[in-house]
């Protein structure tokens, strides 16, 4: 593996974590879908 292959590594997993982060923020904060549109109170 060279510098290059680390790199894109480190920055796909930076965005992996990104949106992992984002995902649990969103879903304590109840903005997130829970994919139950008829139940949902957002309406």
């Amino acid at each position: 593996m060279n510098v290059l292959d680390i790199i894109l590594i480190v920055v796909i997993a930076a965005v992996i974590a990104g949106a992992v982060f984002l995902s649990v923020r969103r879903k304590k904060k109840g903005s997130s879908c829970c994919g139950d549109c008829a139940k949902c109170k957002k309406r």
